[in-house]
């Protein structure tokens, strides 16, 4: 590819395919993470994250064919990208095949599952049967994310003291427990609408 030309990238992880693009061209580099299915009809209030690479001459473009059709753009490092999306994709999709293999582990007849469930239970099983009809892709999702064990500890500790305090039977301990976390990050507003920019510096090495 030519100096004044565009490689880009439209993965889930960016740390290895922009080392990857970058090495094996002379181009111009982008990564670009669509934080979305192909269901969605247009652009128009989806996350969409940016990151740099090389050159100068296409990222205002692309940038402002992103902002004409009013995605929500985040503009970001590789690391700084796959350390989130340990969180935002892996533990996130991890969750949920979790779910599934314990539902099968439970033993329960579908059927008298679904007439017993709850609307949130429902809307669990579509994001399960999603995930569960594409293993290979939320495998790769998952286990290729270089910033993972760490994400992957701290989910295992969260759920050991949860276990230990559902186990006590004290649902005033459980209260307490689950309001400590609401009056803590959960309790800040989330920016919203036009670019924004998530740099600093990773919580953790790889």
């Amino acid at each position: 590819m030519k100096e004044d030309s565009l490689l880009m990238d439209l993965t889930s992880l960016k740390v290895e395919p922009m080392r990857a693009m970058l090495e094996s061209s002379v181009s111009e580099v982008i990564g670009l993470h669509p934080l979305f299915g192909p269901g969605q009809p247009s652009l128009a209030g989806q996350n969409i994250a940016l990151c740099p690479g090389r050159g100068k001459n296409w990222l205002p473009r692309v940038r402002k064919l992103l902002e004409e059709k009013e995605a929500r753009i985040v503009e970001t490092t590789p690391e700084r990208h796959d350390e989130i999306m340990a969180t935002v994709q892996g533990i996130n999709h991890l969750d949920t095949i979790i779910l599934g293999l314990f539902l099968q582990e439970v033993g329960l007849d579908p059927a008298i599952l679904e007439r017993f469930s709850t609307p949130i239970l429902r809307t669990k099983m579509e994001i399960i049967q999603k995930v569960f009809s594409h293993p290979a892709l939320y495998a790769e999702i998952i286990a290729l994310n270089p910033y993972l064990r760490r994400m992957t500890d701290l989910y295992q500790r969260t759920f050991a003291e949860m276990k230990i305090v559902t186990e006590k039977g004290n649902a005033e301990d459980l209260r307490r427990l689950i309001e400590q976390r609401k009056t803590g990050r959960w309790a800040l507003a989330s920016p919203a609408g036009g670019p924004f920019s998530v740099r600093g510096t990773p919580l953790a090495k790889p």
